[in-house]
């Protein structure tokens, strides 16, 4: 893939936004020289030296996308490229997790480590902030990977673009000329962090101008990847203010899927204005909402990774490693309701969402959300909400029949 080096670092900052992983570039002499976010911790040195091996088995193989985990629990993608005729660069996706590490494991990690309490404590804040990804979403980001960073590669004849790959570059091109369109851009990011009303009207203003010249051929294609791209910098506005990464990382997918859906502007139109809605009731309750120990908000975490799971006490408690009477206790103490008035007040959240903009029927919410039955989902809405799905549905559904 050739591109210019500032081409290259707004690329990786927009796949940090949009995949919700930490992204990192590295010089021919592993120096750090960019990553995104720029508030991402290092881990400390004797953990940083776990991913030298793999440096070298990626640049032996240049613009291949591979994975590697180290002992540590952690995960990167690692692709090695050339900019122009520089030295070789490395890109390092992650790290990221594949369950959640807890005290145990960290303690296991530098019992040999002088100062090692102290040490504990700074990975345990290291640890809380990499991202836990399942077998699917590995997948998926590296499908995705895979399609951006296989361009035009050194050595080898130019492939035939895909339609998508056509429209990434016209975006790429776009992104890279002034934009006049800035000050409308800052306008609506200073209104949604407040939590204006008028942010929906500035985003309609700054939308009109961003496609007002468009003739493309696929023009609903763009307004989609635009969208897209929205829901990454909504994403990415409600982590730093607060909102938990399980819950806004369930939104964000539910939204990327559910746009592909809709066929027309109009419809999209639509769904953008709910998707702006939604991030934005996210960071108001998260700014609104006390800070709670790191055992309760682990226990949210985890909540939040499985809510369409079978979900129990003991379950819970067992991944916190401690008891579940003590769990069960310092839970209900910090935020005034029973574990299981949590659960339940979590799925039925996200079952207003699915009433609101999708067609789902009952039954296929009450599977998604982790009821054991229809009738019994049914029950557990109406006790929170005071009406029932249907009536909720009437009431509050925005999509075109």
């Amino acid at each position: 893939m050739t591109m210019s080096h500032h081409e290259l670092t707004h690329l990786l900052k927009d796949c940090s936004i949009a995949l919700q992983v930490p992204v990192l570039l590295l010089n021919h002499k592993r120096k750090l020289t960019f990553q995104f976010p720029d508030s991402f911790r290092q881990p400390p040195d004797f953990m940083k030296k776990s991913f030298y091996p793999f440096l070298e088995i990626s640049r032996k193989s240049p613009n291949t996308l591979e994975k590697f985990s180290d002992e540590f629990g952690q995960s990167i993608f690692l692709y090695s490229m050339k900019i122009g005729h520089e030295e070789p660069v490395d890109i390092v996706f992650g790290p990221f997790l594949h369950k959640e590490i807890g005290k145990k494991e960290i303690d296991g990690f530098v019992k040999a480590e002088p100062d090692y309490k102290g040490k504990a404590e700074r990975l345990l804040n290291y640890y809380d902030q990499l991202p836990v990804l399942n077998p699917v979403q590995m997948l998926s980001m590296e499908r995705i990977l895979i399609r951006i960073l296989s361009g035009k590669q050194e050595g080898h004849h130019p492939r035939k673009h895909s339609p998508i790959q056509k429209v990434y570059e016209h975006y790429l091109r776009n992104e890279a000329a002034p934009n006049n369109n800035y000050q409308l851009q800052e306008r609506f990011i200073h209104l949604f962090k407040m939590g204006g009303a008028e942010a929906l009207d500035v985003y309609r203003e700054w939308r009109k101008q961003l496609f007002s010249s468009t003739s493309h051929s696929n023009a609903l294609r763009l307004e989609k990847n635009q969208l897209i791209r929205l829901i990454g910098e909504l994403n990415q506005l409600c982590l730093e203010g607060g909102a938990q990464l399980e819950e806004v990382m369930s939104l964000s997918g539910f939204f990327m899927n559910y746009l592909e859906t809709k066929k027309t502007k109009e419809e999209l139109h639509e769904l953008e204005e709910n998707v702006i809605q939604s991030f934005m009731s996210r960071l108001q309750r998260a700014q609104e909402e006390p800070v709670y120990s790191p055992l309760v908000e682990r226990s949210k975490r985890y909540i939040f990774q499985n809510l369409s799971d079978p979900l129990s006490l003991q379950e819970i408690a067992a991944a916190m490693n401690v008891h579940p009477n003590y769990l069960s206790g310092i839970f209900k103490k910090e935020t005034g309701i029973s574990i299981s008035q949590f659960i339940n007040m979590e799925r039925v959240k996200e079952a207003k969402e699915m009433l609101s903009i999708s067609d789902f029927t009952l039954l296929d919410i009450s599977m998604k959300l982790g009821f054991n039955s229809q009738s019994y989902f049914t029950r557990v809405f109406k006790k929170i909400e005071g009406i029932g799905p249907n009536e909720f549905r009437k009431k509050h559904h925005i999509m075109e029949e």
